[in-house]
């Protein structure tokens, strides 16, 4: 029987299973949802305590009708799963329209539904889902790959459920082989009531996993008690209601717990029987978009660690491990990647090395001292013949001192190498530049694999929504299954991309703390970069309203190049390989007259000596003392090599010629360099405006063809192609501002001025010599 209140006033008697957070929360939503449909009437509810059958199922039907009987009553609301399942099992007319509640379940519970969704009792409907407890049982056990599963329920709502023994083979029929090929079903049930204590001490050593559904009669406070206590024995958990369970500390749900949604299917259903529908035509089922989430942190607490799929999936909740993560800005990055990159440490290495160089061949020209120990053994009749000058054998111990007066070569080489040390410093300068900006540029590759992530993550929640769009048009008959199976292909592939994007975000991740020198295994909390449409994020983006036209860059280009020539450390270091090369050219023409001059001195001392006697001389030979020493000059130069100095002149010159050819391609592609950075920067600084606003166009274009879609006016292309615009656009929106920031670092490190490494007096130096440029041209 179908009801039509003319009435500007309408009542409505409340049947509900007793007192319990949950109804009153949902009563709560479904009268705000119904005062925003009836606009200008009066709703009176009408809750009665003798409609109240406080979890009694057997005076429920005694309730019922007294709320049918009651006069003024114009539609019945059966507050709670309950009394919704009562009534819908109940074999007594209903006189008036009854609008039921929220069903978890409505296959497993049996109820009145027919193939086409809609109830098979007259003047009934009620709101359920047609799968919940099957695909929670599903996607539980292949989360933990549990063999034995215990579900708790609320004691007074199992009485309006099938015979337990019934309702465990129903369950257990869900799980895959080779479950349900046991005797006994792997299911058991342990009733609930308002404390938390009994049905924990009830609860066996052996358990290994538990289904919670709402705990509808026990306190906040209990609840939590109850919660603790399973983390407390590592039981992995699964909750009915889903996500707000979740939050709370259950490891795991699927369902995205919107109370909201089926309030409003509530409040529509009343809307549509006061304006007289029959109940009994509006649909009964409301499938819920699943999705998997997993607490973090009680996984932590109870040891449970997921497989990979589950781990890129899932959406994670209460992340500890992010959670501490240390935060990390592009500039911290790139002054951690000073501190700590290894190439940079090899780099400060060799130049030290060089310096050792220069100080080696200054030690050349520093007085030499060598001490000396030396024995000789002589012919005998030679030392007879020597009439005892030269002892047959003798032993002497002295010094020998060396000091260079003059020596080109020497002093060239050391004038030579200072040149070279100062050479590798500029190369230290150019690595330590290429360290900043590949520092920065990883930092923003990092940045762009998470934007990446969160998009495809994103655009997969997307596809799933549209998925069940599918879903339902194809059970109200608008469109055939193959809009669901082209939709579950999309979903696959969307999970791949997701798999992808999570991989690359690891691989940028290692490479980041490679630069910065980190174990690479690093967790960081980098911190996004926000910038406005026109904003630029240089000089603490005082350029905002400095580079206004085309104009201005082309103006400022020759400022830059000049700079950058000026500041290149590539460019300085030949200039320091061209000084130490024009020192041994000049060495080299001056070898032709330049003599070197070297001093010595040497100071021996007679050890022993075996003298062999004058023997018969008409006369005596004076005999030396034990000390010898020697004083000398010695000036040389060379006369003839064979040509060779003519070579090495020729060389030289040759090769101050090739330096020169050198630095002139230098300043070039330092040239290059700047125009390329500049003018990329030209164009991604106003692309990410446009990339903005086309993602936020393709937004608005999916919302129209979403809603022709859920009609029947548009077909699965036209959504797909709207989808996909939408998750093109969207990259393209996040990637824009990293490839700008990416072109400014590049232009930067073409400048050899890296604005984190600048303290404020510099900045506002660049920045006035900048604007000046900007105003004079010079």
């Amino acid at each position: 029987m179908a009801t039509n209140v003319a009435s500007d006033t309408v009542h409505i008697a409340v049947v509900q299973d007793g007192a319990s957070w949950f109804h009153d929360q949902l009563l709560e939503q479904v009268q705000a949802e119904l005062d925003a449909l009836l606009t200008g009437r009066d709703v009176r509810w009408i809750e009665q305590p003798e409609w109240n059958a406080q979890w009694d199922a057997d005076h429920l039907a005694t309730h019922l009708r007294l709320a049918l009987d009651e006069p003024q009553t114009d539609l019945v609301f059966a507050l709670g799963t309950l009394t919704t399942i009562l009534v819908a099992r109940q074999s007594t007319t209903l006189t008036k329209p009854v609008v039921g509640g929220m069903v978890p379940e409505a296959t497993i519970l049996d109820l009145p539904i027919d193939a086409d969704g809609f109830s098979t009792q007259r003047n009934l409907t009620f709101v359920a889902n047609p799968r919940r407890i099957k695909d929670d049982i599903q996607s539980f056990h292949r989360l933990t790959g549990f063999s034995h599963l215990h579900v708790f329920m609320d004691r007074g709502m199992l009485q309006g459920l099938p015979p337990m023994e019934i309702l465990t083979q129903r369950m257990d029929a869900h799980l895959p082989e080779p479950l349900t090929t046991q005797a006994d079903p792997r299911i058991s049930i342990l009733p609930m009531d308002d404390q938390a204590g009994p049905v924990l001490d009830s609860l066996p050593e052996t358990t290994q996993a538990v289904y919670l559904s709402p705990a509808l009669r026990m306190s906040e406070k209990q609840r939590d008690a109850l919660l603790q206590g399973l983390i407390a024995r590592k039981i992995p958990t699964f909750s009915l209601l889903g996500r707000p369970d979740v939050e709370q500390g259950v490891l795991a749900g699927l369902a995205p717990g919107n109370m909201g949604r089926f309030a409003r299917r509530i409040a529509l259903n009343i809307q549509q029987v006061l304006l007289g529908q029959e109940a009994r035509s509006l649909p009964v089922l409301l499938q819920e978009e699943d999705a998997l989430v997993i607490n973090a942190r009680t996984a932590e607490q109870i040891g449970f660690s997921p497989t990979f799929t589950t781990w890129i999936e899932a959406t994670w909740l209460d992340r500890p491990s992010l959670g501490d993560a240390p935060p990390l800005t592009l500039a911290q990055a790139m002054l951690l990647a000073l501190e700590h990159n290894a190439g940079l440490d090899a780099e400060r290495f060799r130049r030290d090395a060089a310096r050792r160089d220069h100080d080696l061949a200054g030690s050349r020209m520093l007085p030499q001292a060598v001490g000396q120990v030396q024995y000789q053994r002589l012919d005998a009749d030679r030392a007879q013949a020597s009439l005892g000058l030269f002892p047959r054998e003798r032993t002497t111990a002295g010094i020998v001192l060396r000091q260079m007066i003059f020596d080109d070569a020497l002093i060239s080489a050391w004038r030579a190498t200072d040149h070279l040390s100062r050479s590798r410093s500029r190369e230290l300068e150019s690595v330590r530049l290429d360290v900043l900006a590949e520092a920065g540029q990883r930092y923003l590759q990092l940045l762009s694999a998470q934007a990446m992530l969160r998009i495809d993550r994103e655009v997969l929640q997307l596809t799933q929504t549209h998925r069940q769009m599918a879903r339902t048009r194809h059970q109200i008959g608008v469109s055939g299954p193959e809009d669901v199976y082209r939709w579950e292909s999309e979903t696959a592939q969307r999970k791949s991309a997701v798999f992808a994007a999570q991989t690359l975000v690891e691989q940028a991740r290692f490479a980041l703390n490679q630069t910065l020198g980190m174990d690479q295994d690093q967790q960081w909390a980098v911190q996004d970069i926000l910038l406005g449409d026109d904003d630029f994020a240089f000089l603490d983006k005082q350029l905002n309203g400095l580079l206004r036209t085309v104009a201005d860059w082309e103006r400022l280009r020759p400022f830059f190049v000049e700079l950058a020539q000026d500041l290149s450390p590539e460019i300085k270091a030949l200039d320091e390989v061209t000084k130490a090369q024009e020192i041994d050219r000049d060495r080299l023409r001056r070898r032709f007259t330049t003599p070197s001059l070297h001093a010595q001195f040497s100071y021996d001392r007679e050890l022993a000596a075996d003298r062999p006697g004058a023997g018969g001389l008409p006369f005596s030979l004076p005999e030396a003392d034990r000390n010898e020493w020697t004083v000398g000059l010695a000036l040389s130069m060379p006369l003839f090599e064979g040509g060779g100095r003519f070579h090495e002149l020729r060389q030289a010159e040759d090769q101050l010629q090739g330096l020169a050819r050198t630095r002139n391609q230098a300043k070039q592609l330092v040239a290059q360099r700047v125009r390329t950075a500049l003018v990329a920067m030209q164009s991604s600084h106003p692309n990410i405006r446009l990339t903005r606003e086309a993602a936020r166009l393709s937004r608005e274009n999916l919302r129209v063809v979403q809603d022709k879609y859920a009609r029947g006016v548009v077909t699965i292309l036209d959504l797909l192609d709207a989808q996909n615009q939408v998750a093109v656009q969207e990259q393209a929106a996040a990637l824009a501002v990293y490839m700008y920031l990416g072109d400014l670092l590049e232009c930067q490190r073409a400048l050899a001025w890296f604005e984190v490494d600048k303290t404020d007096a510099e900045k506002q130096a660049f920045l006035d010599a900048m604007q000046m440029h900007l105003m004079t041209g010079n």
